[in-house]
């Protein structure tokens, strides 16, 4: 999540000796440290970070609120020497409260600067940023330039790169995302560059360009495995050979099983290499592919096979089997499943007639479906869906808001999973523990919050510590929320935190700084126009005729529409629910109940943090492979994975999150063992065929005579498999017509 400036100082000042002058004129390239004083434009203006203006950014006093403060009309005065002792006037201590607002100086919040580093803080306890020297494009003349993209290199929406030929721009700000490789990605397409005219003048001889700079090896696999909890699971990845750097092209593979295909997929592209400064690249997507199978028997053996770049067969009987001389990559292996895991056999007895359909038409492939054929599809297509994606589904369920809303302190109605909270998290503990939480968290919230899912904190039957697994959760989530809303200071400033210890100062902003006292901003709706979410969820516009906003709001510090309409979805079975009224994140139960909610998300080949807690996840070899443990390590992974993780040393909001966890571990009792992975420095990122990455979502079927169909598939999309009636919205979004 975004890291955003929370100290404040509540400073009194005891006498100062008043000198008015003309204060300097401020100047591009010039370096000014925190609290120094330029004049620009006939006003005064303070810095309030250390920084550099560098040529070209346009960082001037005026139009940079974030890096400075504007001090009143510039007018010199004459010095006047005071011929009297001044008295210093009294300082008034204000008694602090646990809920009350912060006094009105804020440190600046220059997140939006990408690249912004602390590098230490001024006398306000205020940070000091180092801002790196920002790549200024040059603005185009005549015809369209653009420097190489270079995938090193930091980009903000408007820059301009070429990339093979072709000329780019930014639509947000962007590092090593590869220019062409997605048309939902953070580029747009402008067109081919033009040729130029060259010049003929005498230069000296130039060394021969060196061709493209090679990745280092990557490597291929195909394997089938049995895991201890049942099935088979096929895993494969091309590093080499014809298949590679063909990132648009729909490489479809089979999985096979005792010579009946299983599974149809195409590959998912991974991008592996390394380009060079003049766009050239070397071997730099690879693709793979995963899937589970899980119509296993216990202790039988089976001949399994995957099939990569399958080709036709020829129409003669009987049906030749797939091999290696009709598949583009062919790889057979004999595998014998765990006795008592998979599906056991079924005991000899009458068999019951199987129960036939009557009320589900039959269905041509590549015709408009009805409503009812639709259904009946989305049926058939996720019935012998993996265990693992039924157990998401029962992990979100929800109850009805009435039942919540009546959900209280001790309440004897109270669901049986809020009592269990109450047990370990009675209300003076929770006051204890989040010592200068703003007032729209309260208790009542927070159980509120709790009971709308009841898995969380549930009552296992299979012998599991229901207890145990609850106060891991907890501590887990407190530590996240610490990160997310913490005041994270040290200073006297009028609530309390000089007595407070970091890791108590949870739940203290509501919403992010910059929106909660300007309701007219509208923030986070560059999501809103691109061309798949935008048209998925449509964002509703308010009388100004800008979007709702979509900031940072809650104990998640929810942002973007994506977001709030997947958790509306679950919260009501309408996304809209809260794209129309996003308050509700702040203003409600909902605040708290975000964070809930993203314990139990799943969104493969991630797990849900849940189900690395109670065990539901087991790590696979991929997931092995990349460092994945069942660990608060990994929950970081799923909560920031991209931003803190893989870095090979812990970021400094790794190390909050880490500190965070072990008091709340503490103060709770859970456990915490010496060689648990509390970090993620040095975790890759989940990937597929990891043991969350299944089958959760609805998305076009590329098979052949497969229009108007879709398919499972394990990456995200707007439509889940779990989600009843989801098929036909897939079916009328993709191939733009109207299921009746």
């Amino acid at each position: 999540m975004k890291n955003r400036m929370r100290l404040f100082a509540g400073a009194a000042l005891l006498g100062a000796v008043v000198t008015a002058y003309a204060a300097p004129a401020w100047q591009e390239g010039a370096t000014y440290t925190a609290g120094t004083v330029v004049s620009y434009n006939g006003q005064d203006y303070t810095a309030l970070v250390t920084h550099t203006a560098y040529a070209g950014t346009g960082w001037n006093p005026a139009a940079s609120p974030t890096l400075w403060k504007s001090s009143g009309s510039s007018t010199p005065t004459t010095v006047v020497t005071p011929t009297a002792t001044l008295t210093p006037t009294a300082v008034i201590t204000p008694t602090p409260t646990p809920i009350s607002k912060p006094t009105p100086y804020q440190c600046p919040v220059v997140s939006a600067i990408p690249g912004a580093v602390i590098t230490g803080y001024d006398q306000n306890g205020c940070a000091i940023y180092s801002i790196p020297t920002p790549t200024v494009q040059p603005t185009p003349t005549s015809a369209p330039t653009a420097s190489n993209w270079d995938k090193a290199a930091t980009y903000t929406g408007g820059q301009r790169v070429s990339y093979n030929g072709q000329l780019y721009e930014a639509k947000w700000w962007t590092q090593g995302d590869v220019p062409g490789a997605s048309e939902w990605g953070p580029w747009k397409l402008l067109g081919a560059l033009p040729t130029p005219t060259p010049t003929v003048t005498p230069t000296p001889p130039t060394p021969t360009p060196t061709g493209p700079v090679l990745p280092p090896p990557i490597p291929s696999w195909t394997t089938i495995s049995a895991p201890a909890d049942g099935g088979l699971v096929f895993s494969w990845q091309l590093g080499s050979g014809p298949y590679i750097n063909k990132q648009n092209s729909a490489l479809a593979w089979l999985a096979i099983v005792d010579g009946r295909d299983v599974h149809s997929g195409t590959a998912s592209w991974t991008f592996k290499g390394s380009c060079a400064s003049n766009g050239l690249c070397g071997d730099s997507y690879v693709p793979s592919g995963g899937y589970r199978y899980i119509q296993t028997t216990g202790g039988s053996t089976y001949k399994a096979a995957i099939c990569i770049d399958p080709k036709p067969i020829p129409a003669v009987m009987p049906v030749p089997p797939r091999d290696a001389s009709n598949c583009g990559v062919f790889f057979e292996q004999t595998v014998t499943v765990p006795p008592q895991m998979g599906i056991s056999p079924t005991p000899t007895a009458t068999p019951l007639p199987s129960p036939t359909p009557t009320s589900a038409p039959s269905y041509t492939p590549g015709t408009i479906p009805s409503k009812a054929q639709a259904d009946a599809l989305e049926v058939e297509l996720t019935k012998d869906a993996p265990a693992y994606v039924k157990l998401v589904k029962e992990t979100q369920r929800v109850i009805d808001d009435s039942i919540v809303d009546q959900v209280a302190p001790l309440a004897a109605t109270n669901p049986d999973n809020v009592k269990r909270v109450e047990r370990i998290v009675p209300a003076a503990r929770f006051d204890y523990l989040f010592a200068i939480r703003n007032a729209k968290y309260s208790y009542s919230n927070f159980l509120k919050a709790v009971a709308k899912f009841p898995a969380f904190c549930q009552t296992y039957s299979d012998g599991r510590n229901s207890d145990a697994i609850c106060s891991k959760l907890l501590a887990t989530m407190f530590a996240h929320m610490v990160q997310e809303t913490g005041a994270n200071t040290t200073w006297l400033d009028g609530i309390g935190a000089i007595d407070t210890p970091k890791w108590r100062q949870g739940l203290y902003w509501v919403e992010e700084v910059a929106y909660q006292n300007n309701p007219n901003l509208s923030g986070y709706t560059d999501s809103c126009g691109d061309p798949y979410w935008g048209k998925i969820w449509t964002c509703p516009k308010r009388a100004d005729g800008q979007y709702n906003s979509y900031h940072g709001r809650g104990a998640h510090q929810l942002t973007h529409h994506y977001n709030y309409a997947p958790f509306s979805k679950v919260l009501y079975g309408d996304p809209n629910v809260l794209l129309q009224d996003p308050k509700r994140v702040a203003d409600t139960w909902l605040n708290l109940a975000s964070s809930v909610f993203f314990m139990l998300e799943t969104q493969p080949p991630k797990p849900a943090m849940i189900h690395v807690i109670d065990g539901s996840w087991v790590p696979n070899a991929v997931d092995q492979a990349n460092g994945l443990t069942a660990s608060f390590g990994t929950t970081i992974n799923i909560i920031n994975g991209g931003f803190e993780c893989s870095k090979g040393a812990e970021t400094s909001q790794a190390q909050n999150r880490i500190y965070a966890y072990q008091n709340f571990a503490q103060e709770l009792g859970v456990p915490v063992a010496a060689n648990e992975q509390l970090g993620c420095a040095s975790q890759k990122q989940f990937s597929e065929g990891g043991a969350a990455s299944f089958p959760l979502y609805w998305d076009k079927d590329w098979g052949w005579q497969r229009d108007y169909m879709c398919k499972p598939v394990n990456y995200q999309t707007g439509f889940r498999t779990i989600s009843k009636g989801d098929y036909a919205k897939c079916v009328e979004f993709i191939w733009n017509v109207q299921v009746k």
